[in-house]
C-alpha cells in the first residue's frame, strides 16, 4: 500500500450517474490500463465486498449480476487488510515473489512407536516480495468515495 499510487483522473470523471463502488474500481481499472497495466485483482474489506454484493437498483432487484458484468476481469479478494472504504486494485503479473534465503524442511514423529502413524512436516522459507521501479504504477490504492466523486456527473443544469 505505501508504494502504490493513487487515483488522478481518467477519462470516466464528471460521467457517471450514481456511481457506486463497482463505478470506482471500475475507474481505477481504467488508470491502470491507461498506464499499459492490466489489473486482475482487487482487495476489498468484507464490509464493501458486502455493499458490492448487495447493491439493489431504484426498484429494489439486486444487481449483482450488472455488477460482475462490469468487474469480470478481476478477482475479487475480501481481506480485513485494507481498511473499510478504500480498495486495492493491482496487476499482479508485475508483483514479483523470489526465495531469498533457501527452503528448510523438519521431519518430527507424533510418539515413538508408531502407534498413532503421524508424522509431522516443517517447512520454511524467507520470500523477498516486490515490484520492479518501471512498474510502479501496476498498484493503485484509493478511498472509494474520493473514486466515485470523481466521476459523478454534476447535477445541475
Amino acid at each position: 500500500i505505501p508504494s502504490a499510487t493513487s487515483y488522478t483522473t481518467t477519462a470516466l470523471d464528471d460521467k457517471i450517474d450514481s456511481p457506486n463502488t463497482a463505478d470506482a474500481i471500475r475507474a481505477g481499472m481504467l488508470q491502470l490500463r491507461l498506464l499499459k497495466h492490466v489489473p486482475d485483482v482487487v482487495f476489498l474489506n468484507p464490509g464493501d465486498a458486502a455493499v458490492l454484493d448487495l447493491t439493489k437498483d431504484k426498484n429494489g432487484n439486486y444487481i449483482k449480476l450488472q455488477t460482475d458484468g462490469v468487474l469480470q476481469k478481476i478477482d475479487v479478494i475480501e481481506t480485513t487488510e485494507i481498511t473499510a472504504g478504500n480498495f486495492l486494485l493491482m496487476d499482479s503479473s508485475k508483483w514479483k515473489l523470489r526465495i531469498y534465503k533457501g527452503i528448510t524442511s523438519k521431519w518430527g514423529l507424533n510418539a515413538d512407536d508408531f502407534s498413532y502413524n503421524r508424522v509431522s512436516v516443517l517447512f520454511e522459507a524467507r520470500l523477498h516480495s516486490y515490484i520492479n521501479s518501471i512498474d510502479a504504477g501496476a498498484v493503485l490504492h484509493a478511498q472509494i468515495s474520493t473514486v466515485t466523486a470523481a466521476i459523478a456527473k454534476p447535477v445541475g443544469p
